[in-house]
Protein backbone atom coordinates (compact mmCIF):
# COMPACT_ATOMS: atom_id res chain seq x y z
CA UNK A 1 0.00 0.00 0.00
CA UNK A 2 1.57 3.86 -0.89
CA UNK A 3 2.02 6.06 2.02
CA UNK A 4 0.11 9.14 1.67
CA UNK A 5 3.28 10.75 0.65
CA UNK A 6 4.65 8.85 -1.93
CA UNK A 7 4.12 8.68 -5.79
CA UNK A 8 3.65 5.88 -8.06
CA UNK A 9 6.90 5.08 -9.44
CA UNK A 10 7.40 5.18 -13.81
CA UNK A 11 6.80 1.83 -14.64
CA UNK A 12 3.65 1.43 -12.71
CA UNK A 13 2.26 4.42 -14.42
CA UNK A 14 3.52 3.28 -17.61
CA UNK A 15 1.70 -0.33 -16.85
CA UNK A 16 -1.55 1.60 -15.57
CA UNK A 17 -1.80 3.06 -19.11
CA UNK A 18 -1.21 0.33 -21.30
CA UNK A 19 -3.89 -1.87 -19.23
CA UNK A 20 -0.90 -3.99 -17.89
CA UNK A 21 -1.56 -3.73 -14.15
CA UNK A 22 -3.38 -5.96 -12.48
CA UNK A 23 -2.26 -7.18 -8.91
CA UNK A 24 -2.55 -3.69 -7.31
CA UNK A 25 -5.15 -2.61 -9.62
CA UNK A 26 -7.47 -1.21 -6.91
CA UNK A 27 -4.95 0.36 -4.75
CA UNK A 28 -3.40 2.30 -7.95
CA UNK A 29 -6.36 3.72 -8.69
CA UNK A 30 -7.21 4.93 -5.50
CA UNK A 31 -4.24 6.90 -5.05
CA UNK A 32 -4.63 8.49 -8.64
CA UNK A 33 -7.98 9.82 -6.95
CA UNK A 34 -6.27 11.20 -4.23
CA UNK A 35 -2.80 12.46 -5.85
CA UNK A 36 -2.86 15.43 -8.37
CA UNK A 37 0.86 14.65 -9.45
CA UNK A 38 0.07 11.57 -9.82
CA UNK A 39 -3.00 11.86 -11.73
CA UNK A 40 -1.31 14.44 -13.97
CA UNK A 41 1.66 11.62 -14.46
CA UNK A 42 -0.99 9.22 -15.40
CA UNK A 43 -2.42 11.42 -18.17
CA UNK A 44 0.32 11.95 -19.86
CA UNK A 45 1.46 8.57 -19.32
CA UNK A 46 -1.49 7.55 -21.50
CA UNK A 47 -0.55 10.53 -24.02
CA UNK A 48 2.77 8.98 -24.58
CA UNK A 49 1.45 5.12 -25.12
CA UNK A 50 -1.28 6.32 -27.67
CA UNK A 51 1.81 8.80 -29.49
CA UNK A 52 3.81 5.30 -29.39
CA UNK A 53 0.79 2.98 -30.85
CA UNK A 54 -0.47 5.57 -33.57
CA UNK A 55 3.25 6.38 -34.54
CA UNK A 56 2.77 10.07 -34.46
CA UNK A 57 4.42 11.88 -31.58
CA UNK A 58 3.97 15.62 -31.78
CA UNK A 59 7.11 17.82 -32.26
CA UNK A 60 8.30 19.76 -28.69
CA UNK A 61 7.40 23.22 -28.35
CA UNK A 62 10.11 25.48 -29.25
CA UNK A 63 10.12 26.85 -25.37
CA UNK A 64 10.64 22.61 -24.51
CA UNK A 65 13.64 23.36 -27.16
CA UNK A 66 15.38 25.85 -25.81
CA UNK A 67 15.45 24.74 -22.24
CA UNK A 68 17.09 21.39 -22.67
CA UNK A 69 19.32 23.53 -25.25
CA UNK A 70 20.28 25.73 -22.14
CA UNK A 71 20.69 22.51 -19.63
CA UNK A 72 23.70 21.44 -22.57
CA UNK A 73 25.01 24.83 -22.93
CA UNK A 74 27.92 25.94 -20.88
CA UNK A 75 26.99 29.25 -18.96
CA UNK A 76 29.82 31.58 -19.09
CA UNK A 77 29.68 35.43 -18.60
CA UNK A 78 30.73 37.70 -21.82
CA UNK A 79 34.24 38.47 -21.85
CA UNK A 80 35.41 35.52 -19.86
CA UNK A 81 39.09 34.47 -20.16
CA UNK A 82 40.35 30.61 -20.69
CA UNK A 83 43.80 29.20 -19.83
CA UNK A 84 45.10 26.93 -22.43
CA UNK A 85 45.95 23.53 -21.89
CA UNK A 86 49.08 21.96 -23.61
CA UNK A 87 48.48 19.52 -26.68
CA UNK A 88 51.40 19.18 -28.03
CA UNK A 89 55.16 20.34 -27.78
CA UNK A 90 57.62 19.19 -30.35
CA UNK A 91 60.27 18.75 -27.92
CA UNK A 92 59.04 16.36 -25.71
CA UNK A 93 57.01 14.12 -29.11
CA UNK A 94 58.57 11.09 -30.35
CA UNK A 95 59.52 11.28 -34.23
CA UNK A 96 56.93 8.49 -35.98
CA UNK A 97 58.70 5.35 -36.50
CA UNK A 98 60.24 5.37 -40.37
CA UNK A 99 60.27 9.20 -40.62
CA UNK A 100 62.40 11.28 -40.72
CA UNK A 101 62.50 14.72 -38.60
CA UNK A 102 63.20 17.71 -40.54
CA UNK A 103 61.78 20.64 -38.63
CA UNK A 104 61.56 24.09 -39.77
CA UNK A 105 61.10 25.84 -36.27
CA UNK A 106 62.36 25.07 -32.82
CA UNK A 107 59.72 24.27 -31.70
CA UNK A 108 56.11 23.90 -32.19
CA UNK A 109 53.34 23.85 -29.24
CA UNK A 110 49.41 23.69 -29.09
CA UNK A 111 47.00 24.47 -26.52
CA UNK A 112 43.58 23.83 -26.39
CA UNK A 113 41.01 26.28 -24.89
CA UNK A 114 37.39 24.84 -25.49
CA UNK A 115 36.75 24.62 -29.19
CA UNK A 116 39.83 27.11 -29.90
CA UNK A 117 43.27 25.55 -30.48
CA UNK A 118 46.44 28.16 -30.43
CA UNK A 119 49.40 26.58 -32.80
CA UNK A 120 52.53 28.68 -31.88
CA UNK A 121 55.85 28.50 -33.78
CA UNK A 122 59.10 29.22 -31.80
CA UNK A 123 62.44 29.51 -33.90
CA UNK A 124 65.59 31.29 -33.58
CA UNK A 125 66.10 34.89 -34.94
CA UNK A 126 69.55 35.84 -34.42
CA UNK A 127 70.29 36.24 -31.36
CA UNK A 128 66.15 36.60 -30.40
CA UNK A 129 63.11 34.36 -30.58
CA UNK A 130 60.25 34.75 -32.73
CA UNK A 131 57.15 33.34 -32.04
CA UNK A 132 54.19 33.26 -34.44
CA UNK A 133 51.14 31.12 -35.05
CA UNK A 134 47.82 30.48 -35.85
CA UNK A 135 44.84 30.74 -33.52
CA UNK A 136 42.14 27.63 -35.03
CA UNK A 137 38.38 27.70 -34.74
CA UNK A 138 35.82 30.10 -34.26
CA UNK A 139 37.71 33.24 -34.61
CA UNK A 140 36.72 36.75 -36.38
CA UNK A 141 39.63 38.69 -35.26
CA UNK A 142 41.87 39.31 -31.95
CA UNK A 143 45.15 40.38 -30.79
CA UNK A 144 47.86 38.27 -29.68
CA UNK A 145 50.15 39.60 -27.04
CA UNK A 146 53.13 38.20 -25.63
CA UNK A 147 54.24 39.27 -21.46
CA UNK A 148 56.75 39.52 -19.21
CA UNK A 149 58.03 41.99 -16.59
CA UNK A 150 59.67 44.19 -18.96
CA UNK A 151 58.68 43.23 -22.72
CA UNK A 152 55.51 43.30 -24.69
CA UNK A 153 55.23 41.98 -28.06
CA UNK A 154 51.94 42.14 -29.95
CA UNK A 155 50.35 41.45 -33.15
CA UNK A 156 47.30 41.64 -35.15
CA UNK A 157 45.79 38.54 -36.32
CA UNK A 158 45.16 38.21 -39.81
CA UNK A 159 42.54 36.66 -42.52
CA UNK A 160 43.53 33.23 -41.84
CA UNK A 161 44.07 34.52 -37.61
CA UNK A 162 47.94 33.98 -38.44
CA UNK A 163 50.09 35.85 -36.71
CA UNK A 164 53.49 36.80 -36.34
CA UNK A 165 55.34 38.51 -33.46
CA UNK A 166 58.35 41.06 -32.92
CA UNK A 167 61.47 39.00 -31.81
CA UNK A 168 62.07 38.57 -28.23
CA UNK A 169 64.75 37.49 -25.97
CA UNK A 170 64.94 33.96 -24.09
CA UNK A 171 62.63 34.57 -20.92
CA UNK A 172 59.54 33.07 -19.61
CA UNK A 173 56.46 35.28 -21.23
CA UNK A 174 52.88 35.27 -20.66
CA UNK A 175 51.31 34.56 -23.89
CA UNK A 176 46.88 36.53 -24.13
CA UNK A 177 45.16 35.56 -27.34
CA UNK A 178 42.37 38.61 -27.22
CA UNK A 179 39.40 37.57 -29.47
CA UNK A 180 35.74 38.53 -29.78
CA UNK A 181 33.91 37.93 -26.65
CA UNK A 182 37.28 36.23 -24.74
CA UNK A 183 40.73 35.57 -23.93
CA UNK A 184 43.30 32.46 -23.91
CA UNK A 185 45.78 33.04 -21.48
CA UNK A 186 49.09 30.56 -21.83
CA UNK A 187 50.94 31.56 -18.64
CA UNK A 188 54.55 30.71 -17.86
CA UNK A 189 55.65 29.90 -21.68
CA UNK A 190 59.30 29.21 -21.85
CA UNK A 191 60.74 30.92 -25.31
CA UNK A 192 64.35 29.93 -26.00
CA UNK A 193 65.36 28.12 -23.05
CA UNK A 194 65.51 24.04 -22.98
Amino acid sequence: MLEADEHLSFNQLIDLADNRLAADHDEVAEHLAACPTCATEFVLSQRLITALAVGVIEPPSPQAVARVQALFRARRPAGHALVGTLLFDSRTARPAGGFRSASMVDQQLLFLAEDTTVDLRVEAADKQWLVSGQVLGPVTHGIVILADTAVVAQAVLTELAEFILPPVAVGVYNLTVLLDERAIMIPGLSIGGN
